[in-house]
């Protein structure tokens, strides 16, 4: 991109720093040490921002009306060791990038297709939701059906309509291991976050990051001359919260800023009935959770069933599973961890009309489609 067109997105030292002061490519440099130390160096992942303005850039101008909102969306930092896709330079026009490219934070052709909205919305290319189509953006909020978070980024600044938005991480990069240290996140957000609230002046925050909750976090870590009015604390997409839960925590974090919202013309009671009404799409045929005792294998009780669909194979799961997501109150023992999520088991009754039988997640793919039909017909018996 040229100097103008840099300037006509974000502020042009905010394009420096994402370009030259973070470790965003650390195979090509690394001009921050500040959390260097000896066999944590160098860093093996990270990451920089974008704006609305490189959204805009490839999906076209957001929907009016836009509010007078400056908003700030804070994740927690990159994954260790990204191999999803080749990260462009942050000074590339997103939308000159190549078949592999990828912007950090941006809805790229190649988010655009790993997240499978292509067929959801019929579009072959990135665009803005609509009320239709909504809801298959949010979807990766309550599934793990693919790396990117950009159509999530996509759909609350969809919801929202701030003036102008930034999104990026707490921390810029990632030490390696399965965790990083404490120190990592606040040296980077008393360096870098706070230079970058200086320059973009956040009049909300959504934070996606425990290291964020709240307005006293942010004078702690961050400080600064301009403080936000807001901070909106969710859970991260890939948090271990049903997708009750990470609702609920939504909807309580704007009913409880909704005085500071509405003065910068934000149509609360809007924003709250198009995520009830998108969220709702995603629970099974469109309709109310279904509740399901379990019985005899003792699996504890099925609370809601989300995203009665196939969904892409992944880890733990074997290449060509296909399976459905059913949310449990327990812990499943087959998987890996024990994980409190998504129990990924199925009751249907067969072809014979023998008692329900309980399946595991791993389907073959020519049983599939028989599985999910006899398995919606089941859904409908039993929805409350």
């Amino acid at each position: 991109m040229t100097e103008d067109d840099q300037q006509m997105i974000w502020h042009p030292d905010l394009a420096k720093l994402n370009a030259e002061e973070i470790n965003w490519n650390p195979r090509l440099a690394t001009p921050c040490l500040d959390c260097k130390k000896p066999g944590r160096w160098p860093p093996t992942a990270g990451s920089y921002a974008s704006a609305l303005g490189h959204f805009e850039l490839v999906l076209g101008t957001l929907p009016e009306p836009k509010n007078q909102h400056r908003l700030l969306i804070v994740f927690q930092d990159p994954r260790p060791n990204e191999g999803n896709f080749v990260a462009a330079d942050p000074r590339v026009d997103p939308r000159e990038l190549g078949p592999d490219q990828h912007r950090y934070f941006c809805l790229t052709p190649v988010a655009w297709r790993d997240l499978g909205l292509c067929e959801a919305t019929g579009s072959e290319s990135p665009c803005w939701p609509t009320e239709d189509t909504a809801h298959h953006y949010l979807r990766r909020y309550f599934t793990n059906h693919s790396w990117s978070y950009d159509g999530l980024v996509t759909y609350f600044l969809y919801l929202f309509r701030p003036s102008d938005a930034y999104v990026t991480n707490l921390a810029k990069c990632h030490l390696g291991g399965r965790h990083q240290p404490s120190e990592v996140f606040s040296t980077c957000a008393s360096k870098h976050l706070r230079h970058e609230g200086e320059l973009f002046e956040p009049t909300v925050v959504v934070s996606f990051t425990s290291g964020l909750r709240d307005l006293g976090q942010w004078d702690q870590l961050i400080g600064g001359r301009h403080r936000p009015q807001a901070v909106l604390n969710l859970y991260h997409p890939a948090a271990q919260k049903s997708p009750a839960e990470k609702i609920r925590r939504f909807e309580s974090s704007v009913c409880r800023n909704r005085e500071v919202l509405e003065v910068s013309r934000c149509d609360v009671l809007g924003v709250l009935s198009r995520w009830k009404r998108h969220s709702k799409k995603l629970r099974t045929g469109g309709g109310n959770a279904m509740r399901l005792e379990i019985g005899p294998v003792n699996h504890g009780i099925i609370k809601e069933v989300y995203d009665l669909e196939e969904v892409p194979a992944g880890p733990p799961h074997p290449t060509g599973a296909r399976y459905l997501l059913v949310y449990a109150s327990n812990e499943y023992p087959s998987i890996p961890g024990r994980h409190k999520m998504f129990m990924i088991l199925m009751r249907y009754s067969n072809a014979a009309g023998d008692e329900d039988k309980y399946w595991p997640a791993h389907i073959a793919p020519e049983d599939a489609d028989r599985v999910i039909r006899e398995f919606q017909e089941f859904v409908d018996r039993n929805r409350d």
